[in-house]
């Protein structure tokens, strides 16, 4: 004889039913808050990568565009505060020059050099200040700008 126990399962459809729909909203409503990446820092140590040199004619026409690495001992690096340049040889940390600065948006001002470097490029780990007319010849007006680039 054999015996059955049956259970009854009328309940079941809806209840699961309600499970699902449960887990949808909790699902749903778990949204990641997006967390805005803080604003690259411009202070700090940036190693020296390579400079870029443009070369244009009077009437702002580029004529040519290369670019030089350093070699061992032209390696250098410059080390950034709210109010300094300084530049440092790469293999033994020697100064190579230090200067007084203020910032104006991209633009930084180095008075002790008369020049305004232009911040064209600067994220999280790179860098890139554009010197522009570092040579002018004067009777043609073509000129050059040169870039460098950082990283760190």
């Amino acid at each position: 004889m054999k015996s059955s126990i049956s259970i009854p399962c009328a309940g079941m459809p809806h209840f699961s039913r309600l499970i699902i729909a449960g887990l949808t909203l909790l699902c749903g409503s778990c949204k990641k808050e997006s967390v805005a990446e803080p604003a690259p820092v411009l202070e700090g140590r940036w190693e020296f990568r390579s400079t870029v040199t443009y070369n244009y004619n009077a009437t702002n026409q580029l004529l040519s565009k290369s670019e030089q690495f350093p070699g061992q001992y032209g390696a250098f690096y410059l080390v950034l505060t709210t109010d300094s340049l300084k530049y440092f040889k790469s293999y033994d940390n020697s100064p190579l020059g230090a200067y007084k600065i203020s910032r104006n948006g991209n633009e930084i001002q180095i008075p002790k050099l008369q020049r305004t470097p232009i911040i064209t490029e600067l994220t999280n780990h790179s860098l890139s200040l554009r010197f522009q007319k570092t040579f002018v010849i004067g009777s043609t007006g073509a000129y050059e700008d040169l870039e460098d680039n950082y990283v760190r």
